[in-house]
């Protein structure tokens, strides 16, 4: 199985689309938002569809292609956003907010707080 929350810590957008996404997540609201990007709206699986389109969207961003729409890349990211910090710890692809910079999240700071729930094991 994949692990979603080092797909999306490793995720590097520009930086203003990065702001973009994090100021639209006051607006978010689940109900009225996440149904028109997605048909499955589980935290699981919308993440997992949500992650497939914004990849799908950088990749048209970086090749000029004339269908990119900005404005849907930051849609698709702040639903990302919003759908990883709902997600339960076992799905857990992002529980902590977007970060600074062009990231959408920092990595958690200490080991024991790893999205499978287990602890790092103790130095010998």
């Amino acid at each position: 199985m994949t692990d979603m929350h080092g797909l999306l810590a490793e995720i590097r957008r520009p930086r203003l689309l990065m702001r973009a996404a994090r100021l639209g997540l006051a607006d978010y609201r689940r109900e009225r938002d996440l149904r028109r990007l997605v048909p499955d709206p589980e935290p699981g699986r919308a993440v997992a569809a949500l992650l497939a389109e914004e990849r799908d969207l950088e990749r048209r961003r970086r090749a000029g292609e004339a269908t990119y729409s900005v404005a849907h890349h930051v849609e698709v990211l702040i639903a990302l956003i919003a759908e990883a910090r709902l997600a339960p710890p076992a799905v857990c692809p992002l529980a902590r907010g977007a970060g600074g910079g062009g990231r959408l999240a920092e990595p958690s700071p200490a080991p024991e707080n790893d999205c499978a729930g287990g602890s790092a094991a103790s130095p010998s």
